[in-house]
């Protein structure tokens, strides 16, 4: 007899978060109540998550319908250890697993790889957006490096999609409506082409209203736009071939993040200082016609989105990509298995980044990122002694970013003025008024022009294997060996000498720079690294798996995307070792590597009415990357 489903959302969610896996709750012919097991695929094989000894929490279809999941943020909220961040540039997502992640928008490469079909997405900007059409969702806990087409030291996020239907048509249409204008319309059509071919089309838009209120300027802020299309066609000509096409793309339009002052934070020296910078002039008034000042940054409540700063914050956000996955299987069961995959992200950000009252280095930023990648393996079959799994994978990415500063209406004055009044070794009040008209005398747009260009080309063999000695005991050791070569090349020019004499207020070499002076340098460095996975599992019982696992893994070094002033180095005694000027090893940042060790029990208790997972784990991080500032650059 069919099972009749049981939708019992809370408590489904609740046996979610403290067991770290999503499940339906089925009811039985006796009345009791089982959970079904969630189907994974972190081993690149088809299994019962329950089966598979490593920390993982997956998500069904179902599940991420009934809980009105839309995007991988959602996702966190439900899984332990797994959290998704982002700061007021929406590009620079940190997703992070176990409490470690890297930002987004750098040079940076992801702790969390992202693959979604078997593709690395890696920039964690381009995953944020609508999901469409998702057949599970998985959080793998720990590096992936073995199995997985690249480095993932910390863990990593496998999303498979669903696959037509070859039998009939059919078709879903989904409307919703929310708080703040939101509207969400989404389709899918599944085609069948005979009985061999089948084509599933998917499209989503949603949208939603600004939320927050700039009291600065009296004007609604983080509006939202999102659209998503995907096609994904499949060939089964024959009983032993597949071949999957896919094509999507995503377009995002949206206003900036509300990043609000904590009341009780702002101490008298801030808000004096600001408040000296910016002395306007008393005609110049606020939103609802009182005089501009410091204090009023700090709003009546510090989480209601109403802010009192410059916030134009704008993006547009395109991505698109194409994959070709083939699956042939050989007459003695083994298959070999081909991904190839192209894909496209780009972002246009104008920035307010600083959140003052004031008008001050307004920042365009500029992402382009191209990456194709070509994946093989050669699976063994499954059910004897001993399976495996080996593979090659190629990846190369070319990745710019272009950064251009505007200084802003009151940069030169009132904070030049101010700066230069304040300080006697520039020249006090006397000074003020000719160097604030010497800084107007500048270009004020385009003051700052950087474009950074990197390359890394990646080359990797793996291989795993699983030993069965006997029905209840196995023993799996895997291996990989990576190869990664990266160029950066940097430039930077400089329209108004008062952005950079500002920034590096001490360093008299850089007060001289003429209009239009370019610095530029490049840079190269190969890295290579074998990483490792070694796991030990037995059943105890029908019910009770215990496991232990000790795994590594990496990601290559990289440059500094957002650049330092030549004259810091030349002057910071951190920076001696790379002798005078800007060399090219001050760029540079070395490999992250992590080495984790894993014990666990998966087990089934309540005669299938609950499922008990609990994991302990150690990670050990070498070379960690993270970026900050420094008031400054970005380091």
């Amino acid at each position: 007899m069919q099972k009749k489903k049981t939708h019992l959302r809370a408590t489904a969610s609740s046996i979610l978060v403290l067991l770290t896996m999503s499940s339906s709750i089925y009811a039985q012919e006796d009345g009791a109540r089982e959970v079904e097991q969630v189907t994974v695929t972190a081993t690149r094989r088809a299994e019962s998550i329950q089966d598979v000894p490593i920390s993982i929490s997956a998500y069904n279809a179902e599940f991420i319908e009934d809980s009105g999941v839309t995007d991988i943020r959602d996702v966190a909220l439900y899984s332990p250890n797994f959290t998704i961040s982002s700061s007021s540039q929406l590009t620079n997502n940190r997703i992070a697993i176990r409490g470690v992640g890297s930002v987004g928008n750098s040079g940076i490469e992801p702790s969390v790889g992202v693959f979604i079909d078997g593709v690395y997405y890696p920039k964690p900007g381009s995953v944020i957006g609508n999901l469409l059409e998702i057949e599970s969702f998985e959080v793998l806990r720990g590096p992936q490096g073995t199995l997985f087409g690249r480095n993932t030291p910390v863990g990593a996020l496998n999303i498979r999609t669903k696959k037509p239907d070859f039998e009939e048509y059919s078709g879903t249409a989904e409307l919703g409506f929310g708080s703040f204008g939101a509207t969400k319309l989404g389709a899918s059509l599944n085609i069948p082409f005979g009985d061999s071919a089948a084509m599933l089309l998917s499209a989503k838009r949603t949208e939603r209203d600004a939320y927050g209120k700039n009291l600065l300027t009296g004007e609604d802020i983080n509006g939202r736009e999102e659209l998503n299309l995907r096609a994904k066609a499949v060939y089964e000509p024959t009983d032993n071939l597949s071949m999957t096409f896919i094509a999507d793309s995503g377009e995002i339009e949206a206003g900036g993040a509300t990043i609000e002052f904590l009341n009780g934070t702002e101490s008298p020296l801030f808000l004096g200082t600001l408040s000296a910078l910016a002395s306007l002039d008393p005609s110049v008034v606020d939103s609802t016609g009182n005089p501009i000042t410091a204090s009023n940054l700090v709003t009546s409540s510090p989480y209601d989105h109403d802010v009192y700063q410059e916030n134009k914050d704008d993006l547009s956000d395109e991505q698109w990509g194409f994959s070709f996955d083939t699956t042939y299987e050989l007459d003695s069961g083994h298959k070999i298995r081909s991904i190839s995959a192209t894909r496209s992200w780009e972002a246009k950000y104008f920035e307010s980044a600083i959140r003052l009252p004031i008008k001050l280095f307004p920042r365009k930023t500029d992402y382009d990122s191209e990456t194709y990648s070509q994946e093989l393996q050669f699976l063994s079959p499954v059910g004897g002694a001993f399976d495996y799994i080996a593979g090659a994978f190629w990846y190369k990415e070319d990745y710019a970013i272009s950064q251009d500063f505007d200084l802003g209406s009151e940069f030169c004055n009132p904070v030049v003025f101010g700066t230069v009044a304040n300080d006697p070794s520039l020249g006090g009040p006397a000074a003020a008024g000719p160097t604030a008209d010497a800084c107007d005398s500048f270009p004020q747009i385009d003051a700052s022009d950087g474009d950074i260009d990197q390359a890394l080309t990646s080359t990797a063999f793996f291989a795993q294997g699983t030993y069965h000695p006997s029905d209840a005991l196995r023993f799996t050791l895997g291996g990989r060996y990576t190869s990664d070569d990266k160029t950066g090349n940097f430039s930077n020019v400089v329209s108004n000498p008062f952005v950079v004499a500002l920034s590096v207020r001490g360093n008299e070499s850089h007060r001289d720079l003429d209009i239009g002076e370019t610095r530029s340098d490049g840079t190269s460095f190969d890295t290579s690294k074998f990483s490792y996975f070694a796991n030990a599992s037995w059943d105890y019982n029908d019910d009770i798996m215990l496991f232990a696992t000790t795994s590594s893994g990496f990601k290559s070094g990289g440059f500094n995307t957002d650049g330092v002033f030549v004259a810091r180095l030349q002057n910071d005694p951190e920076f001696a070792e790379f002798g005078n000027g800007l060399t090219r090893d001050a760029r540079v940042f070395g490999p992250e590597e992590t080495t984790n060790y894993e014990v666990g029990m998966k087990s089934t208790v309540l005669d299938g009415a609950m499922l008990l997972n609990v994991t302990a784990f150690r990670m050990n991080i070498e070379g960690f990357q993270d970026r900050a500032f420094d008031g400054i650059s970005f380091i």
